[in-house]
């Protein structure tokens, strides 16, 4: 009886729909971003330089992305008021939400379970990320550190790769329906540990975890979540 009550006065207190945000964020994050191409760059980019700066370069372009991703999301309450009335944000993170699901659903039917995700990012990395990067380290950024360089163009490399990605505009649908608080703080704690197995481990466990278990994971917690927003239409 005390148990039920307690419950019932921290879902009324705010906290429950605190704690929710978060852990709905991190679920999502965590597991869209293990497997995802930012988690194999982050991986090959810890074979050439430092660990520690490139585990410092990534957080530091995925917890940049995961702040803009909330502020969009707010701006959906930003609308005129005469428009507050209608679930906007309920709309488009449900659909969101749904067609992120389906698309990974989709991709675990269609990926060979003897394909390599690694090698297709690392021709990408080669390829056309450096190419880019570079302008940090002959342009105008071109600083005496090396340390310095190095983590600029991983925050480049990570940045460019992540943006438009579906954990960004995955956030963003859940920062419009849960309190930007939460999702900020789920969100950067899924890509903190989503980034400490990628420079640790990535390639060992790319050897362990099937890719087309990945897809079929993050799909179906996408597809939860977007059931779980649409509740709040009726």
């Amino acid at each position: 009886m005390m148990q039920t009550g307690f419950l019932s006065g921290l879902k009324d207190s705010g906290l429950f729909h605190l704690y929710s945000g978060i852990g709905s964020s991190f679920s999502l994050i965590l597991f869209s971003e293990i497997g995802d191409k930012t988690f194999f760059l982050a991986a090959l980019l810890a074979m050439k330089y430092s660990k520690r700066i490139v585990f410092f370069g990534t957080l530091m372009a995925l917890v940049v992305m995961t702040i803009l991703s909330v502020l969009l999301g707010q701006l959906f309450h930003m609308f005129p008021n005469q428009l507050h009335t209608l679930p906007i944000d309920d709309y488009v993170a449900t659909a969101l939400l749904f067609w992120f699901g389906i698309d990974n659903i989709r991709e675990f039917l269609k990926v060979d379970e003897n394909s390599s995700e690694t090698n297709k990012w690392q021709e990408d990395l080669y390829q056309n990320k450096y190419a880019s990067a570079s302008k940090f380290q002959y342009g105008i950024l071109d600083f005496r550190s090396a340390a310095l360089r190095q983590a600029l163009q991983v925050f480049s490399i990570i940045f460019t790769a992540e943006w438009g990605d579906k954990s960004m505009l995955a956030t963003v649908a859940l920062s419009a329906t849960q309190p930007p608080i939460a999702v900020t703080l789920g969100a950067a704690m899924g890509h903190l540990l989503a980034t400490v197995l990628a420079v640790l481990g990535g390639s060992a466990i790319s050897r362990y975890v099937s890719e087309r278990f990945l897809f079929l994971l993050s799909g179906l917690l996408f597809l939860l979540f977007a059931f779980l927003t649409a509740l709040n239409l009726f």
